[in-house]
């Protein structure tokens, strides 16, 4: 018995120091090493990091499609998740959340005001030429992606488009010189609409959204050619391309299978659905319903055409909201009188 016991309590301290190593490994001072957080850091990293953001944020999955840039942006140290332990990727974001978001994550660390928390980053923003005082912005109000576009484009040095004509259709009618740009550096996609490029210019951006576009613009302003190349640009092109085929199916317009289907801002659309509240909205919903039976099972999109059938106002506005059907990703939304029913591939 006297031998026995040492050699358990060795054990115990063998067993004890392994979990501690385990416990530890999982935090991000250890994940770094002791490193800064550059970008080249957090890439080579990532895999690590994903882990990490996963067990750190209870409604964030590794098969999220903004979950590799959330992941840079935590290893980063350029946002956090809320005390109850989520993340809350479809939570829209203010203009002064984004703001220091935005400058954080590009290094520039502010102390909270007494006042309005966020005075500081504003006046960061406006001594950095981000923010100017005719933008004239409700800093509580919701971020809206013309305006995150125009930030971003503002801290990256990229000139406004001289143009005069918007890439995207449903930016015709607004000052789009700032969305242009980034579109031209490769920043933002858009997304693919029945043969059309649409950018949603006044849709309040998400969480999930955000981390996307301010980790793009922190691997852009690493290396700008380097982004750009990564991203689909190449010698003989000046701008990104904006054609895709599409194939009609029962009146909709889906993308052709035999290219790259369709590269919107965050993930690769395999079918994009469009229910106009002009037309005949209970044809529209089987048709809608047959589309999506052809993939998925009633039960499975019950909950999604359960939402999509709140939308029968054009005078309001269907939030965008994200579906997990089996191991895809369904986005759902509407406004200007249209839902849209995004199924991103797997």
């Amino acid at each position: 018995m006297r031998k026995v016991l040492p050699i358990f309590i060795s054990l115990c301290i063998l067993m004890s120091s392994v979990l501690n190593v385990f416990a530890v490994g999982d935090s991000l001072d250890t994940i770094l090493n002791g490193q800064a957080p550059t970008i080249e850091v957090v890439k080579a990293k990532l895999d690590r990091l994903v882990t990490y953001t996963t067990k750190k944020f209870k409604d964030v999955k590794s098969t999220h499609w903004y979950v590799k840039s959330l992941s840079k942006l935590v290893g980063m140290k350029g946002i956090d998740g809320y005390k109850d332990g989520t993340f809350r990727p479809q939570g829209q974001i203010t203009v002064a959340e984004f703001t220091k978001l935005l400058l954080a994550a590009a290094g520039y660390q502010e102390d909270i005001a007494l006042g309005e928390w966020y005075a500081n980053y504003v006046a960061k923003a406006k001594e950095l030429g981000v923010i100017e005082n005719s933008d004239n912005y409700n800093y509580k109000s919701g971020m809206k992606r013309k305006d995150m576009a125009k930030m971003i484009c503002k801290l990256l040095d990229v000139k406004p488009s001289t143009s005069g004509t918007s890439v995207f259709s449903d930016a015709k009618n607004i000052d789009s010189k700032w969305i242009d740009a980034a579109f031209n550096e490769y920043l933002i996609r858009g997304y693919g609409k029945e043969g059309a490029r649409t950018f949603k210019p006044m849709q309040t951006a998400t969480r999930a959204e955000v981390s996307e576009m301010v980790m793009r613009a922190l691997e852009y302003r690493e290396n700008p050619e380097e982004f750009k190349k990564a991203n689909g640009a190449d010698s003989t092109s000046t701008s990104p391309s904006t054609s895709t085929s599409y194939t009609e199916v029962k009146g909709y317009k889906i993308p052709d299978k035999s290219e790259v289907i369709v590269r919107t801002d965050f993930e690769i659309a395999e079918i994009i659905i469009s229910i106009d509240l002009k037309k005949d909205l209970s044809t529209q919903i089987k048709e809608t319903e047959s589309i999506l039976l052809s993939k998925f099972s009633s039960s499975d999109i019950k909950s999604l055409m359960d939402y999509v059938k709140q939308y029968s106002d054009a005078a309001t506005i269907l939030p965008k909201r994200e579906f997990t059907v089996g191991n895809r990703n369904i986005a759902v939304g509407g406004q200007a009188g249209v839902a849209t029913i995004t199924v991103f591939s797997n």
